[in-house]
This record gives C-alpha cells, sequence and structure tokens, in this order.
C-alpha cells in the first residue's frame, strides 16, 4: 500500500490569495453537499464567508494538491475546536486525514483540543476514534 502520509502537508490559508479561497470555495461546496447527509445541518455557520472571518482554515495537501481542508475555531478560551475535516473521497483511508490530525496537534500543543462530529457519521466517528478522541459531549436532536 502506498504510504500517502509522507506527502501530504498542512497549509494555512491566506485569505488574499484568491487562488487558494477559489480551490477552498469548490471543495467547501462538496463539503456542505455532504454535510447535508447528517441532520440537522446547522447553516448559521456553514457560509465560506463566516468560516474564512471568523475560523482558521488549513489546506491538506497531497503531493502539492490540495485534497480537503480543516476548519478550526482557536478562539476559545479551554481549547482548540476542529469544526470541520474534510478530505475528497479518493484520498480517504490513505493516512492523509491521520497525517493533518497530527499536524493540527503539533501547531496546538499547548491547549487542548476537541473535534466536532455528527452522531450518526459512523465514519468519521471511527476515525476520531482510531486518533485517540473520545466522547466529550453527545447531543441528541
Amino acid at each position: 500500500m502506498k504510504d500517502y502520509s509522507l506527502l501530504t502537508t498542512l497549509k494555512a490559508l491566506t485569505i488574499s490569495n484568491k487562488k487558494e479561497v477559489k480551490v477552498l470555495d469548490k471543495l467547501y461546496k462538496q463539503f456542505i453537499k455532504y454535510e447535508q447527509n447528517f441532520p440537522p445541518f446547522e447553516e448559521e455557520h456553514s457560509t465560506l464567508d463566516f468560516v474564512l472571518h471568523h475560523r482558521k482554515v488549513y489546506l491538506i495537501e497531497y503531493n502539492y494538491k490540495v485534497i480537503g481542508f480543516a476548519i478550526v475555531d482557536d478562539n476559545l478560551l479551554d481549547s482548540n475546536f476542529l469544526e470541520s475535516l474534510y478530505i475528497i473521497k479518493k484520498f480517504r483511508n490513505k493516512g492523509c486525514g491521520k497525517t493533518c490530525i497530527k499536524r493540527l496537534l503539533d501547531i496546538y500543543n499547548e491547549v487542548p483540543f476537541r473535534v466536532n462530529c455528527y452522531l450518526n457519521n459512523t465514519e468519521a466517528l471511527m476515525f476520531y476514534y482510531k486518533q485517540g478522541f473520545l466522547p466529550y459531549y453527545i447531543g441528541l436532536y
């Protein structure tokens, strides 16, 4: 099996870089479409404009090609919060997400890290569990 983790990088998005924002916009639309499979979908914070101005966005690259993104709320007092991690289907289950989580934990190493995941998104729940995350709060809607 090919080791994708060696060529997977995490890059902070720069709002002024129109090319990066355009690539993110395309991926973000795919992400929103995917997220709508997991009700209740929270639309109030789902606009790209909101994300770009209120969250830290990282582009996930494999061999210099953007394959996904991570959105982090690092404005909380007691922890950092991974709101979204999205990798295009072709690159899932190849170690890219695991590498991304490791790099995020390195970046935010001084403050606890929490993740957001829909209870019925079993693929994501299993992924986060394998990365060492445990349930903190489970809300039923």
